[in-house]
């Protein structure tokens, strides 16, 4: 989303006697404008008429619309559990053998500060369950996104998976902290380099495929003809990146 604020040439407080709100508290209220279109949520008439009285106050300023929601980016968590199975039926019928989702495919890239809310961990969980209860996900490997609390401690992770089992949860070594990613306000790097642990899965997934634990860490899927290990976008672009040990360590796809 793209806005523009070109301030006056003389920038400071209102004319005395002026009873209009502050220019912070009105740049307070645009920041929560823009924060909720970015999410795709359709802010309410409420915060709706406190922009326009915005603009109304400060003519210098320009601010466009929500942006439309686009077909990639599902508008409801029943949209988007829809999307997910409807990839996988597709790498399906394509005979592929592995399918690979986008970072935090389940709760959504655009919720914000909504990834501090217990209640996204735990749908997430669930909707992972539902991937994993199905028998047409037999015989293919599943790449989905997720963020994973482990030791009260939030990561945004890969999780490699299939039919009725989880083999393991990757967590994101590096995050990207400039220009418009603000990362670290909601997830923690893993640190530990080729140090798994062990993470005890929640219920609702213990339930489906029998496991009481999977491994969680910086390490890679072993299988008889290949190797599988992950990436996930600002941990391309860092010195010591990922994929280079895992090149040097014989993986051949990440």
């Amino acid at each position: 989303m793209r806005f523009l604020i070109t301030p006056p040439s003389a920038f400071g407080p209102h004319f005395k006697g002026d009873t209009r709100p502050t220019l912070a508290s009105h740049l307070l209220l645009l920041r929560r404008y823009i924060r909720i279109s970015n999410s795709f949520i359709q802010p309410s008439p409420r915060v709706q008429s406190q922009v326009r009285a915005c603009r109304w106050s400060l003519p210098w300023l320009s601010l466009p619309s929500p942006p439309l929601r686009s077909p990639a980016s599902p508008s409801t968590s029943e949209e988007a559990e829809t999307a997910y199975f409807r990839s996988i039926a597709i790498a399906k019928e394509k005979k592929g053998t592995l399918r690979t989702g986008p970072e935090l495919e389940i709760p959504g890239f655009g919720r914000l500060c909504h990834q501090l809310e217990g209640d996204i961990f735990l749908h997430s969980w669930e909707v992972l369950a539902d991937i994993l209860e199905d028998p047409v996900r037999k015989d293919i490997l599943i790449d989905v996104g997720m963020g994973v609390m482990h030791r009260n401690v939030r990561y945004n992770c890969r999780i490699l998976c299939t039919y009725d089992m989880i083999y393991l949860i990757q967590p994101k070594m590096s995050l990207p902290n400039d220009n418009l990613y603000r990362e670290t306000r909601h997830f923690t790097a893993w640190v530990k380099e080729r140090q798994p642990e062990k993470y005890y899965l929640e219920e609702v997934v213990r339930n489906v495929t029998g496991q009481q634990s999977v491994p969680i860490g910086d390490a890679v899927l072993s299988t008889l003809d290949t190797a599988v290990g992950c990436e996930t976008c600002g941990e391309l672009f860092t010195p010591l990146n990922t994929s280079t040990y895992m090149g040097l360590n014989g993986v051949e796809i990440y």
